[in-house]
């Protein structure tokens, strides 16, 4: 099980971070996994490619805590329909094709999202990016990486019909992105820490912790 060598710069030490790229078939992931993570799978999705790359994201978590001998507990799904393991850790998985992502957290909530390059932004756009985010990400592969940070931060929020526009602002530093959700009282600080090459963009989220 191969898993691409990622460089995210100054991400926390209780941060890990796995990306595999799969061939395997549906009848591989089936028996790696347990039952009951399965099984919700095959129900829900009826696509053979779907469930694969669900399924891809599973093993990586599984795998995970096989390594760390962690005993791992049920699955449930948050408020979004992100799967969450009821005796922790934290973690998010996403899938992009035959690619898979994990990022697991010892402290706190966290988000990952994976897209493919060559995934096509110019319809989409103006529906996720505020006219001064596309002074930030002027071009196709720039808007990628815009759009896998805000899926890792609506992962991480967790918050059912947050605004990828209005209500996820990405702002540009030096070091390196930070994001503000806002909402009608508050507001929250995600720290970014994201990766890119020919082939894909990978962003993960986590809180900003005072």
């Amino acid at each position: 099980m191969p898993e691409y060598p990622l460089n995210f710069k100054d991400i926390p030490s209780e941060i890990d971070v796995s990306i595999w790229e799969y061939e395997e078939n549906l009848d591989f992931f089936i028996k790696q996994l347990p039952t009951d993570w399965v099984k919700p799978i095959l129900e829900s999705k009826s696509n053979n490619n779907k469930q694969i790359e669900s399924l891809a994201g599973r093993l990586l978590l599984i795998n995970y805590l096989k390594k760390k001998k962690i005993s791992p507990s049920p699955l449930k799904n948050s408020a979004i329909g992100k799967p969450e393991l009821s005796a922790g850790p934290f973690f998010s998985i996403s899938h992009a094709q035959t690619h898979a992502a994990l990022v697991i957290s010892q402290k706190s909530t966290v988000g990952i999202d994976i897209e493919l390059n060559h995934r096509p932004t110019q319809k989409i756009i103006r529906k996720f990016l505020s006219e001064k985010e596309l002074e930030i990400f002027p071009d196709q592969k720039s808007q990628i990486l815009a759009w896998s940070i805000k899926e890792a931060v609506y992962k991480a929020h967790e918050k059912k019909g947050l605004s990828f526009k209005e209500g996820i602002e990405i702002k540009d530093s030096d070091d390196r992105f930070q994001v503000v959700v806002k909402e009608t009282d508050t507001q929250t600080v995600y720290e970014i820490f994201t990766f890119q090459n020919d082939l894909f963009a990978v962003s993960v989220a986590i809180p900003q912790l005072n």
